[in-house]
């Protein structure tokens, strides 16, 4: 019941949030938040998957296709280290659960210039940059002890297959990492 629940909402044009409410009445070991966690990313690697056919059989118009972060306060810094980056046409973007990155194809003739996660990073001011990146993150990147690109972390999840997402400082700088945690205390 529950697949044919999934589906059938899927065909109805339900949110995943709709469908998760309704998983979580068939299911009362299923928290809800776990449900919308797994309808949402479905949901959005359907619509990256169906992106990458469509880019593939129109691959004779087109030149490539540039990797899109939403470059808003919620982006993590993988998904802005990533943003701008140019992909084989075809290539499905690879996201985080929940992820909400895409990439935008460019027609032969017709070149495009995005800005990359970099520059966007580079334009925005110290108090932008720590909002965006926690005070901890911000530390390491402004003494040079990370960058952006150090933030992409590959994995294969068992259900959606290749991801990226947020590496933690911990992970990037080892027991180093203790030096910048004392600005999130301030």
């Amino acid at each position: 019941p529950m697949i044919h629940a999934v589906i059938g909402g899927i065909a109805e044009g339900k949110s995943p949030g709709a469908i998760a409410r309704e998983l979580r009445g068939l299911n009362d070991d299923l928290p809800l938040w776990k449900a919308n966690n797994l309808l949402r990313t479905l949901q959005l690697t359907s619509y990256r998957d169906a992106m990458s056919l469509t880019y593939t059989a129109n691959a004779d118009i087109l030149e490539t296709q540039i990797r899109i972060g939403t470059l808003d306060g919620r982006i993590c810094l993988c998904c802005l280290a990533l943003h701008g980056t140019e992909l084989a046409i075809g290539e499905r973007v690879d996201d985080h659960h929940q992820g909400r990155c895409t990439s935008i194809a460019v027609l032969k003739g017709r070149p495009w210039n995005v800005q990359s996660g970099q520059a966007y990073w580079d334009s925005l001011d110290e108090a932008a940059q720590r909002e965006l990146a926690g005070h901890a993150n911000f530390e390491a990147i402004k003494a040079g002890a990370a960058t952006l690109q150090d933030f992409v972390q590959k994995y294969t999840d068992p259900v959606f297959g290749d991801m990226v997402r947020e590496a933690s400082l911990k992970g990037i700088l080892g027991a180093r990492a203790k030096d910048f945690y004392k600005y999130s205390r301030n």
